[in-house]
C-alpha cells in the first residue's frame, strides 16, 4: 500500500512493495419407369439400365398377346449439375431416368451428377479465433473456419458471439489478442502502440500500452501501460480482488508482473512517465492526498513518493500477461 507522511520519515503517498470438404457427387438418375407392353406378340422385356450412381433401370414391359415388340424408350437426361462450393459443397443432381418404351426396351438411366467442389474454409472446428482445426489465416467462428478479417472489430461485427482471444487479422496476416468487449487489439505479433482498452474492475479507465504478442509462449509483453489521456502509470493490485491484475486489463491471467520503483524520493524515479508531482492508478494508498485508503478498483492516487508500477515507459521494465 502507499504510505503517507504521518509524522514519519517518509512523505505521503508511499506504497508498500507488495477446408471445406466439398459434397460428393449425387446418386445416379432415378429408375426408368416400367413400360406398359402394347398388345402384340412377344413384347421383349427391358433390360436394367444403369444410372450414374448405380440407379436401377426401367422394369420389364408387360408382354402383349400376339403382335410386334414395342418401340424402345428414350435415354435418360444429361448429367446433373455439380454441387456448389461452400461448407461441405452440396451434391450435384443426378440425371433424370429415361421412360420405358411402350411394350419394349428399357430407357437409359440418367448419368450421375458431378460432385460439388470443396468449400473454401468449410472445415469444422471448435472454439473461437485461432484453432488447431483451421489453417493459418482462418479463424474458428460458429463451428466453421472463416477467413481472417482486417481487425478485431471487423471480426466481432461479422460474428457477434466471438469472445476474447487470439485471432488472425490482416492484411498483413498476423495473430492478435483481441479484447472483444471493446472490441480492440491489445497485442499483435508486430510491436505496436494500442489505445482504447478499458479496465474491467468497474473503474472503466481507458488505457494505452505498447505491446508484442509472444505466440509461442502464450503471452503478451507490454510496456508504457498508462491511463489515457492523463498518462498516469498503473500499479499492480495490492489487495485481493475477483480479478487478477492482468484480468483487469482484459487478458487471461497474470504471467509475470513488472516492478518499476516509482516515486520522487531518492532511489525512485518517474519510470519515464510524467515529471513530479507523481500520480499512479492503484487500489491502496496510506496518506495520499488524492485517492487515500484501500479501494475495490483502480483509482487515481498521489502524489506518490515511494511505490512501484507495472511498467516503465520504455521496454526496460515490462509486464507479461497470458493470452491463452
Amino acid at each position: 500500500m502507499v504510505i503517507a507522511v504521518l509524522g514519519f520519515s517518509a512523505s505521503c503517498g508511499n506504497v508498500s512493495p507488495v477446408h471445406g470438404d466439398g459434397g460428393g457427387g449425387a446418386a445416379g438418375g432415378a429408375a426408368g419407369a416400367a413400360g406398359a407392353g402394347a398388345a402384340g406378340s412377344g413384347g421383349s422385356s427391358d433390360p436394367a439400365g444403369r444410372g450414374g450412381g448405380a440407379a436401377n433401370g426401367g422394369a420389364s414391359g408387360s408382354s402383349g398377346a400376339g403382335g410386334g415388340a414395342g418401340t424402345g424408350g428414350g435415354g435418360g437426361a444429361a448429367t446433373g449439375r455439380g454441387g456448389a462450393a461452400g461448407g461441405g459443397g452440396a451434391a450435384g443432381r443426378g440425371g433424370a431416368a429415361g421412360g420405358a418404351g411402350a411394350g419394349g426396351a428399357t430407357g437409359n438411366a440418367g448419368a450421375g451428377g458431378v460432385g460439388g467442389a470443396s468449400g473454401a474454409g468449410g472445415t469444422r472446428c471448435t472454439g473461437s479465433g485461432v484453432s488447431t482445426g483451421c489453417s493459418d489465416g482462418f479463424n474458428c467462428a460458429a463451428g466453421s473456419c472463416v477467413p481472417a478479417t482486417v481487425s478485431c472489430a471487423a471480426h466481432k461485427s461479422s460474428y457477434p458471439s466471438s469472445g476474447d482471444g487470439v485471432y488472425w487479422i490482416g492484411p498483413p496476416a498476423m495473430r492478435a489478442y483481441c479484447d472483444m468487449r471493446v472490441p480492440i487489439a491489445l497485442c499483435t505479433e508486430v510491436t505496436e502502440e494500442h489505445s482504447g482498452g478499458r479496465t474491467r474492475d468497474g473503474s472503466n479507465v481507458t488505457f494505452g500500452l505498447t505491446s508484442v504478442l509472444l505466440w509461442s509462449q502464450g503471452e503478451c509483453a507490454m510496456w508504457a501501460l498508462r491511463a489515457i489521456p492523463e498518462g498516469i502509470p498503473f500499479g499492480p493490485y495490492r489487495r485481493t480482488h475477483p480479478l487478477t491484475t492482468c484480468q483487469a486489463f482484459g487478458f487471461v491471467a497474470d504471467a509475470q508482473l513488472g516492478n518499476c520503483a516509482y516515486g520522487d524520493t531518492a532511489g525512485y524515479t518517474a519510470c519515464g512517465f510524467d515529471a513530479p508531482p507523481l500520480y499512479q492508478m492503484g487500489d491502496d494508498c496510506a496518506g495520499c492526498v488524492v485517492g487515500d485508503g484501500p479501494h475495490d478498483l483502480y483509482v487515481r492516487q498521489g502524489p506518490v513518493h515511494q511505490s512501484s508500477v507495472l511498467t516503465s515507459s520504455d521496454p526496460s521494465t515490462q509486464t507479461r500477461c497470458k493470452v491463452k
